[in-house]
């Protein structure tokens, strides 16, 4: 009998000192039925939770498809705001059935932005989720490329709310001798630059069109008979003379001449019978001067300039019953401010003034005491960028004065203080407060709002 010591064999290698096999044989196979056990008991229990959370529908899933498809539609924002394109993908995002409904609602694709960065793929599939419905676009881009632009004109028959803002060298894609615009509403041309296409870019075919916005020196000709309102920038005097004698129908126009260029060499008073709202300037080169505007209830200044007779022969000349008057900048010659507010009819009811620096609000506060200007003054809103201690003294006696005269009216005084330049904030102390409140008594409805350049949190002290 061989030793229990002895070394394995070198021939075949067995080794008779050996460890026992069927104990740890028993035991792992023990284990093993364990583990099948606990995986049968697992996988049942799996089983039983995936059923359970498979029952469960979210309540936003429950809706039928045509009415999630419409809450969509009330998530889609002007394309003013700029994530707004943004909106139809975040939406694809959320979920398959989500994503399903998105891409089969073709209202929800209808606006969209388009950089000259979008690739083109991406372009095409947006507009094949449209099919043929309207599209409102913004279309930007410095590139000379036209492949996006092409895309968008073999989609012309659906253009509706679109601005252009282009190079010039892309702006004879748009000149639509033969193309039909059946459904274009809106219109803005701009451009990206400064250089001016040398030909008259033409766009006709547009029954629908109302609305045209342009802003470029490059010369265009749209169907102005039929327009209701009208942008005009960059556009000389006489240019803009022209295209008016051409808008009978324009009811909101928003026009200064630029100021190069602008000599008129055979004046000519356009009138626009049915002109409602209007935004220009009384200076040398104002447009009002050379209209009429019978029908005219709003009147919105850029500037007053230098001319204010301009206000009276133009007040003479239009005889309309102004309803409201902005003065939206705050740069004015003291004496012109108050003439000009002499020359408006006494029927407005709703005055709008901004002031630039505390020696401008002193006179628009003392034009304002004066209540024989304008008496029939029932809103006003004022806006400036500083007011010191005695401002607001001034406020509250132009304020008491205008009291007196009426019996409900309603102000809104916004002042913003540039604490970089100042160094410090004003207020109006406890008395002035006090001054106030007697107003609130008098039955004046008055929210004062003051805000600073370092703190996003306005004082606001509102008693409406």
């Amino acid at each position: 009998m061989l030793s229990p010591t002895m070394h394995a064999c070198q021939r075949c290698g067995y080794n008779l000192v050996q460890s026992p096999v069927q104990p740890n044989r028993a035991r792992l196979r023990a284990r093993l039925s364990e583990l099948d056990s606990l995986i049968t008991a697992l996988q049942a229990e799996r089983d039983a939770l995936q059923a359970e959370s498979d029952g469960i529908v979210y309540p936003a899933l429950s809706l039928p498809p045509e009415i999630t498809a419409d809450i969509f539609e009330h998530c889609v924002v002007p394309l003013s705001i700029p994530s707004s394109a943004l909106v139809p993908l975040l939406l694809t995002r959320i979920c398959r059935e989500w994503r399903q409904i998105a891409l089969a609602s073709p209202r929800l694709w209808q606006s969209l932005q388009i950089p000259g960065s979008l690739p083109v793929t991406v372009l095409k599939t947006w507009l094949s989720c449209t099919g043929n419905l309207p599209l409102d676009f913004l279309f930007h881009t410095r590139d000379y490329s036209d492949t996006l632009f092409e895309s968008m004109l073999r989609r012309s028959h659906q253009w509706r709310d679109v601005h252009f803002a282009i190079l010039p060298m892309l702006l004879h894609r748009i000149n639509n001798r033969d193309n039909l615009l059946p459904n274009l509403r809106k219109i803005h041309l701009d451009v990206c630059g400064l250089d001016v296409y040398p030909e008259t870019i033409r766009i006709r075919n547009a029954p629908l069109l109302r609305e045209a916005l342009v802003t470029t020196h490059t010369n265009f000709e749209l169907p102005w008979q039929q327009l209701t309102s009208l942008k005009l920038a960059y556009k000389s005097l006489m240019e803009c003379l022209a295209i008016l004698a051409c808008c009978p129908l324009l009811r909101h126009l928003d026009a200064s001449p630029d100021t190069l260029g602008s000599a008129v060499t055979q004046p000519t008073v356009v009138t626009l019978a049915h002109l409602e709202s209007c935004i220009s300037s009384f200076s040398d080169h104002s447009l009002l001067q050379y209209l009429a505007l019978p029908r005219l209830e709003q009147l919105s200044l850029y500037s007053i300039g230098d001319r204010p007779g301009h206000a009276a022969a133009f007040m003479e000349r239009s005889r309309c019953r102004l309803r409201k008057f902005d003065v939206l900048s705050g740069i004015f010659v003291s004496d012109h401010f108050r003439e000009i507010l002499l020359a408006l009819p006494d029927s407005v009811e709703h005055l709008s003034v901004s002031w630039w620096h505390a020696e401008r609000a002193d006179v628009v506060f003392a034009t304002l005491g004066e209540v024989e200007i304008l008496p029939r003054i029932n809103r006003l809103i004022l806006k400036g960028d500083e007011l010191s201690r005695d401002g607001y003294q001034s406020l509250f006696d132009a304020l008491r004065a205008r009291a007196q005269g009426t019996t409900h009216m309603s102000v809104s005084v916004s002042v913003h203080e540039d604490v970089y330049s100042r160094g410090i904030t004003v207020l109006p102390d406890s008395a002035q407060i006090g001054q106030f409140r007697e107003l609130v008594a008098m039955g004046m409805n008055l929210r004062l709002e003051v805000s600073t350049t370092v703190d996003s949190s306005p004082v606001v002290f509102d008693w409406t």
